[in-house]
This record gives C-alpha cells, sequence and structure tokens, in this order.
C-alpha cells in the first residue's frame, strides 16, 4: 500500500495485474457547538462515497457542512483522494416577526375604515421558511388582537400581534327643542335646542353644545353634528319658528274721537289684520255702546292672535248725534224706502224738521223746541200706520236728542 502524488491510497494487486486505489475521509475539526460522527477517519474506494453525521450541540444548528464532496448533510464523495469533513455550528435564534396596521388609527386609537395588518419576518436560524400573509379585518370591535407566527428553517418560531379598536358605525344624536311648539308648529318665545349623543362602541368624541334661539322667523334649521371617537360623524336639527310680535290692526271707516251726525254720514266701521311671519289665526271685531237706536257713545273693538299665539287688541271710540239736517235726511231714507207710506205725513215731517232749524239758527230754542215736540206728536200719531215702528223708533230718538241737546 503506498500513497501517491494526488494522495490517494493504492495495493498493488499482482494476481490481477491491477492497482485499486483508496481515499481516506477524515473528520476535521468542527466548530463549537456541535459533532461530526464517526470520529475517525473513514476508508473509501476511490470513486465512492461514505456516510457521517453532524450532530449540533444543545442550542446549536449546523450553518455549514464543507469538504469531501459533500452531496448533502449526510454524504460525502466521491472520494479520488484524501480529504477532511468540516462542520460549522451557528447558536439558535428565533426568527423576528412584527405586526403593521394600515392604516394607522387616529389618535383615540381607532379606525372606522378596514384595517389590514401585515406582517414582515427576518433573521431566524437558518432563515425564515414562513412569513403570515397579510390579514384584512373588517369586523367591528375593540381590543381585537390580529396575531402572525413566523417560522425559521430550524423550525423555530415568533409571534407577534396588532390590536385593533374598529368601530364603523356612527353615533346617534337626537335635537330637542324646548318649548315644544304649539299645534301650528309655532313658538312666542325664544327656543332652546340640546343634543342628545351616544355612541355604544367607541364612544362620544364631542357633543354639539346647547343653542338658544330668539330670532323671529319660520322653519329655522338649527343643526348639529356628533363624533365619534372613531371619528364617525352624524347629524341632526330641529326646525324652529319663532314669532314673538302680535299682529299688527288697521280700524277703517270711523276715525277714534269723531263725531258722526246719524242720517248723514255715520260710516260702517271695519278693520284688516296683518302678521309676519306667522301669519293671523283668528280675528274679530265687536260694537258696544250706544242707546240701541243710533245714537250715543260706540266703542268698536278688533282682537286678533297669531299663528304663535300671540294676541292684540284695538279699540275706537267714536260718537253719534241727531241734528235736523240728520233727523230729515232720516226721513228721506224711510220715504224711498217704504217705512214712510203717506207723502202728506212726509211731507209734514220735513217741515216741521225745517222750521225748527231755522228757529235755532235764530237763537229760538224755545220755538225750535216747540216745533220738535209737533213733531215728536206727529210721529207718535203716525206709528203703525204711515210709519213703520222701527222708523218711528229712531226719529222719536232723534227729536228727543234735539230737545235735550238744543
Amino acid at each position: 500500500m503506498a500513497v501517491d502524488d494526488g494522495g490517494s491510497v493504492y495495493v498493488n494487486d499482482y494476481v490481477n495485474n491491477r492497482i485499486e486505489k483508496y481515499g481516506e475521509v477524515y473528520p476535521g475539526s468542527s466548530s463549537a457547538g456541535g459533532s461530526i460522527s464517526p470520529s475517525t477517519p473513514m476508508t473509501v474506494a476511490y470513486g465512492g462515497t461514505t456516510q457521517f453525521t453532524v450532530t449540533p450541540a444543545s442550542g446549536y444548528y449546523i450553518s455549514g457542512v464543507t469538504g469531501c464532496g459533500v452531496l448533502n448533510g449526510t454524504t460525502a464523495g466521491p472520494v479520488t483522494a484524501n480529504c477532511t469533513l468540516s462542520a460549522s455550528f451557528a447558536l439558535r435564534v428565533p426568527p423576528t416577526i412584527t405586526a403593521t396596521a394600515s392604516p394607522l388609527p387616529n389618535s383615540n386609537g381607532w379606525n372606522n375604515t378596514n384595517v389590514t395588518v401585515s406582517f414582515a419576518c427576518s433573521g431566524g436560524s437558518g432563515g425564515v421558511a414562513s412569513c403570515p400573509a397579510p390579514v384584512t379585518v373588517a369586523t367591528e370591535g375593540a381590543n381585537q388582537k390580529i396575531c402572525g407566527t413566523a417560522t425559521d428553517n430550524e423550525g423555530d418560531t415568533a409571534s407577534a400581534c396588532a390590536t385593533l379598536n374598529m368601530d364603523r358605525t356612527p353615533p346617534t344624536v337626537t335635537a330637542t327643542a324646548a318649548p315644544a311648539p304649539n299645534s301650528y308648529g309655532w313658538n312666542n318665545t325664544s327656543v332652546t335646542v340640546s343634543f342628545s349623543c351616544s355612541d355604544s362602541l367607541s364612544g362620544i368624541a364631542s357633543c354639539p353644545s346647547t343653542v338658544t334661539v330668539a330670532t323671529e322667523g319660520a322653519n329655522q334649521k338649527i343643526a348639529g353634528t356628533a363624533t365619534d371617537m372613531a371619528g364617525n360623524t352624524a347629524s341632526s336639527s330641529a326646525i324652529v319658528s319663532i314669532d314673538e310680535t302680535p299682529p299688527a290692526i288697521a280700524i277703517t271707516g270711523i276715525t277714534n274721537g269723531a263725531t258722526y251726525t246719524l242720517g248723514l254720514n255715520v260710516p260702517t266701521a271695519s278693520y284688516t289684520a296683518t302678521d309676519a311671519p306667522s301669519g293671523v289665526a283668528t280675528s274679530s271685531a265687536s260694537l258696544t255702546g250706544g242707546d240701541g237706536l243710533g245714537l250715543g257713545t260706540f266703542t268698536y273693538t278688533v282682537t286678533a292672535s297669531d299663528k304663535a299665539g300671540n294676541a292684540t287688541a284695538q279699540s275706537a271710540v267714536y260718537n253719534v248725534i241727531a241734528t235736523t239736517d240728520g233727523t230729515s235726511a232720516l226721513v228721506n231714507q224711510y220715504f224711498s224706502s217704504g217705512a214712510i207710506t203717506s207723502s202728506d205725513v212726509y211731507n209734514s215731517l220735513l217741515s216741521g224738521l225745517a222750521t225748527a232749524q231755522s228757529d235755532y239758527n235764530n237763537g229760538n230754542i224755545s220755538a225750535g223746541n216747540n216745533k220738535m215736540q209737533s213733531f215728536i206728536n206727529l210721529v207718535q200719531a203716525q206709528t203703525g200706520k204711515n210709519i213703520s215702528s222701527q222708523a218711528a223708533s229712531v226719529l222719536l230718538d232723534c227729536a228727543n236728542y234735539i230737545i235735550s241737546h238744543s
């Protein structure tokens, strides 16, 4: 047996006239952290292979095996010369993994959209074997832990989690006006609009402040927006209509403090009632006073209320008197209407009034009153005959008034 220049071991076989070559595999020194077995040299036929075992120590893994044409971690060859196996070892270190959520939560720690949790893996013993795929989270809830595990090529693992708070539901907000409007939907005082807010998951971040409305106007929209901790918003509003001003009344036809003459110029009282902005709800007028036959002091009163409940009243006071001219006008009216049916009576009445007025104009009050008394006597005699009872009552009332005020 000898060693050639190439380091091969050979044996001369003179019987078969051939030379057998061999190689020896030497388990070299391994680095700290493991060993190679067998630990003695291995003789291998030229071009052959041999098996060996590399065993890491506790807490180590095989980081590499070299020499002797290593085919894999357990076979050396083909061996054509003496050679040395070498093994290296490294400490086993778990992989690193981080979990990152996107989009990031707001300053309150909440999201209001779907969140994707991604995992980044590195290191480990022999490199990363598997890293979790991204996870998209669409479920609402607080403190949701989304975890993933990384595995290295030696089977060591490491885990990481992202904690999510997700609320995609808007809060609830209700606007309430106080005092409540009347049946027409109006108020006649200032209105306070308050807001109540709630959120069952993330909680309320902001709720609108109370608003006091004092401006008159219809359909004023008082709105407020609530925000939850996740940034979801919701709005609510109250419609406020305020009218604090009573209706405006205008009396027409008569003048407050005026004096009118029965038969000549007593106007008919009327009115208009207006209101902005709510509008007039009710209005009415009444006439009081007088002696029941058209003479005396009268009060014309108008009341009105608007749809907001504001009410007001306005009055006008006027006097109605009798004169010979006015009474003559009444006689003419009654004759035209058929309340006086006799032309003789009609003419006598007018004549008596004219002579009475002449006496008054001349300052002869006594003579004028006597003429008026004759007028009274004639009316009384013709009542129910040539003068209707209603007309007679008015004429007698006027005559007595003239006498009493002469």
